[in-house]
């Protein structure tokens, strides 16, 4: 695969068929067989030109010309240029509640059976169908697992960094429920701190005004909040300072002011802001 947009544009000359098979592989995610594909996308009701349900030959050559096409991997994944894209495809158009049910009809996931290589595939494989599907509670304890359990999954790049930011989508992000996006978000930074990892599309959405037009100022103060945090671990106070500036509101009680002018040396200052916070918590 060149790159993205040659990965895009592929994407947009599949047939339907082609779409399909591909979106169902993306949310498998692991290697998968010929024949239990088969039986997922018989499931999904597919069937070959002529009305009959899809055989084993017909699916066969159908993954061949994908490989042709530089879309499939030969353990049948899809290539990394196009995977994400290939998820939030499904969503938009509809496929996904299908797939995941599928998915997980015939590749169950359980805590305490298989292999421990299967069971982490599959912790992975269910993070991400939760973060596609809006499940937050099965985002936290797929994470939660697979910190536990799996690390060779639980390393550089953590999986939801990987599933955001490696094919950054402004207009699918915006569009996740706030409490997602928040916890995504916070994730994402919280990972570019630990490792000094830059995540310039992260950190440009939480600078675009625009973003945040239509929420109240309660659901925007932990997203500006989050911001200025970041801004003061990355050594830039003085784009914290014009934040506070411009959204002084959002920041009474929270310790920002104490803890830029602590980084500043202002020590007295700080020490006075903290008490100052302090009592507006306590008032």
């Amino acid at each position: 695969m060149a790159d993205r947009t040659t990965a895009a544009r592929l994407l947009d000359q599949l047939s339907d068929p082609e779409r399909i098979t591909l979106e169902t592989l993306a949310f498998i995610h692991e290697p998968v067989s010929t024949t239990v594909l088969l039986n997922c996308l018989h499931d999904l009701e597919q069937r070959d030109p002529f009305g009959k349900p899809l055989s084993f030959t017909r699916l066969s050559r159908r993954l061949e010309t994908l490989r042709a096409k530089n879309l499939l991997t030969h353990a049948q994944q899809p290539v990394p240029e196009i995977l994400e894209a290939l998820c939030r495809g499904a969503v938009q158009n509809g496929a996904f509640a299908q797939i995941q049910r599928v998915v997980r009809r015939h590749l169950p996931f359980f805590t305490d059976q298989g292999k421990w290589q299967s069971r982490c595939g599959r912790a992975l494989r269910e993070l991400r169908m939760a973060l596609y599907g809006q499940d937050l509670t099965q985002v936290i304890e797929s994470l939660d697992f697979i910190s536990r359990h799996c690390p060779d999954i639980n390393t550089q790049p953590s999986p939801i960094v990987t599933c955001v930011t490696s094919d950054f989508d402004r207009a699918w992000l915006s569009a996740q429920p706030l409490s997602l996006q928040f916890f995504v978000i916070d994730h994402i930074l919280q990972y570019g701190w630990s490792y000094f990892t830059a995540c310039f599309d992260i950190v440009d959405y939480l600078e675009d005004e625009s973003v945040f037009v239509d929420i109240s100022s309660i659901e925007r103060t932990p997203f500006l909040r989050l911001l200025a945090t970041h801004y003061l671990l990355r050594g830039e106070p003085e784009k914290c300072a014009d934040l506070l500036a411009a959204h002084p509101e959002f920041f009474q009680g929270s310790g920002a002011r104490g803890s830029l002018n602590f980084v500043a040396g202002r020590y007295n200052e700080a020490w006075n802001h903290f008490l100052h916070d302090q009592s507006d918590q306590h008032s």
